[in-house]
């Protein structure tokens, strides 16, 4: 099928409710609709993602609601990230508002389940559920930004929910914060043949999966990491679709009945394959909690401060794991099963933890060379961690 918003989609683009540039036949102003409150408050609370706790513009803390054709159409922007999303409900009168987000949330969170009615004059507002009744103003719609929906995007793919959650759960975390490594700054997808990589890192640690996904585009892109984190919010563990239509520097997410427009982050990212494929001296097969709990444990007394250096001493079926401080030191034993050499090595245990939590199977694979060397964590063949290591103190 014409995926969405591509250039020979755009028809069907624009017979759609959700174009933000569609003009409705309209009194300035004026509108009403009944809506169910708990369906009302889910597309309120899906547009909020869009909203910066920081707009530099009032107008930008609102929402803008659309009413048209038997639904509405909410809209909220920060002008890098755009969340649209429709709901059914009964239109009285068509017409445009703008609304602040959070007293609109606010106010439909609270009043009694059932119908909620919404009118619009000029810029008084009135929401009505049951017994409660709210006159408020509204803001002047005419100061919202326009918005280009319009985007020409050539390429689409589609993922189950369960499988971007899995990649956002596993990946995320690890993104850079640093502006200065842009390409850092979120997740790389790369499709091809059949199989999608993802991956992440910070300079620190690097995530990588890989699994089978039902795709024939062969293709490649970066997505920030603000984009994936609202996402996240927005996805259930099930297989329904989550289409991806996309160019060099811009995509769309169609999640259920909402679309989220974003940037894409343009350059090469790093090449992450061949860290991974350097040589391992050590193999060691471990318990996953039995690891975390231990860490944790010692960690107790060193988590106070950004990095926490915790050191791993792999000797026979062996780990000692250590953490000391000006307050105190702490050391815990786990049984391993051990092939290779013995070896002593130091690690932040924030970023080591912060990997194996990211994980679920009961058994991981840990592959080490030298103390100088980062450690690599497998979950079976589909994820990878790689920690680069701390220097010990003498």
């Amino acid at each position: 099928s014409t995926p969405l918003y591509s250039s020979a989609a755009s028809d069907v683009y624009k017979r759609q409710v959700l174009s933000t540039n569609k003009k409705v036949n309209i009194e300035v102003n004026n509108m009403k609709f009944i809506i169910d409150k708990d369906q009302f408050l889910k597309h309120i609370t899906i547009a909020q993602r869009a909203i910066s706790q920081r707009s530099p513009l009032e107008i930008l803390e609102a929402i803008k609601i659309t009413a048209a054709n038997e639904r509405i159409r909410l809209v909220s922007t920060d002008t890098e990230l755009t969340i649209i999303s429709e709901c059914p409900c009964t239109v009285v009168e068509d017409g445009t508002c703008c609304f602040s987000n959070k007293l609109l949330s606010d106010i439909v969170r609270k009043v009694p389940s059932g119908d909620i009615s919404f009118t619009s004059n000029g810029d008084d507002v009135e929401i009505k559920a049951k017994f409660s009744k709210f006159e408020l103003k509204s803001m002047p719609h005419d100061d919202y930004p326009e918005i280009d929906t319009h985007y020409s995007l050539d390429k689409s793919v589609k993922l189950t929910m369960k499988e971007l959650n899995k990649i956002i759960k596993k990946a995320l975390f690890s993104t850079s914060q640093d502006q200065a490594r842009p390409t850092l700054c979120g997740v790389y997808f790369k499709f091809e043949d059949g199989v999608l990589s993802a991956a992440s890192l910070d300079g620190y640690r690097i995530s990588s999966l890989k699994f089978n996904v039902d795709v024939k585009e062969n293709s490649s892109f970066i997505v920030p990491y603000r984009t994936l984190a609202e996402i996240q919010k927005m996805l259930d563990d099930t297989d329904d679709i989550v289409e991806i239509t996309y160019a060099r520097d811009k995509a769309v997410f169609k999640i259920d009945r909402a679309l989220l427009y974003t940037r894409l982050i343009e350059g090469d990212f790093f090449n992450y394959e061949e860290v991974f494929a350097s040589e391992d001296y050590t193999t060691v097969e471990i318990n996953r909690m039995d690891l975390i709990n231990a860490i944790e444990r010692v960690s107790l007394i060193g988590f106070e401060d950004r990095i926490s250096l915790i050191v791993m001493d792999f000797k026979d079926n062996n780990l000692n794991i250590a953490a000391s401080n000006e307050i105190g030191s702490a050391t815990d034993d786990i049984m391993v099963e051990k092939t290779g050499d013995d070896i002593k090595i130091g690690f932040n245990g924030r970023y080591v933890l912060e990997g194996l939590k990211a994980m679920s199977a009961d058994k991981l694979t840990l592959k080490l060379s030298e103390s100088i060397r980062p450690m690599k964590i497998y979950e079976g063949e589909e994820y990878r961690y790689l920690v680069l290591p701390v220097k010990m103190q003498a």
